[in-house]
């Protein structure tokens, strides 16, 4: 089992975090209340983690939020919630995490990004286009 957490989580709720937080959950199959109830950190402010509303968490909670997202409680989860954990070792893809962590960037720099993306698509839509309607003697 990963302890990709357990190393280096020292309570900061960044964008990745908070994101494998909420991921985790839902694969998990349990809500706020039940995780909360089975932390034994109130629902709430497990939603203010997931909503980046509170980017901090007390020190006596880090071990336990770095297990949770370690999955060294799911097994338990899914015994005391009867859920079925689906897709837990599935990662997310590195697409994935640069589209979360745009949402960081200052205007100007997603404005740039956005610029360069509608420039790469328009030339790719473009030249599959333009072989779509070459005659079919030029295509090799």
């Amino acid at each position: 089992m990963s302890q990709k957490y357990r190393r280096k989580f020292k309570g900061n709720f960044d964008v990745f975090t908070r994101n494998d937080f909420r991921e985790r959950r839902r694969a998990v199959g349990v809500s706020l209340e039940q995780l909360g109830a089975f932390l034994k950190i109130h629902w709430s402010t497990l939603r203010k983690w997931e909503a980046g509303i509170t980017e901090r968490c007390r020190s006596k909670y880090v071990l336990r939020v770095a297990e949770f997202l370690d999955g060294v409680y799911d097994r338990e989860l899914r015994r005391m919630y009867g859920t079925q954990i689906s897709a837990l070792s599935r990662r997310r893809s590195d697409s994935e995490h640069l589209l979360a962590g745009l949402e960081v960037l200052p205007a100007s720099v997603k404005k740039t990004l956005m610029q360069g993306l509608e420039t790469l698509i328009e030339r790719t839509v473009g030249d599959f286009l333009r072989k779509q309607n070459a005659p079919a003697s030029e295509e090799k």
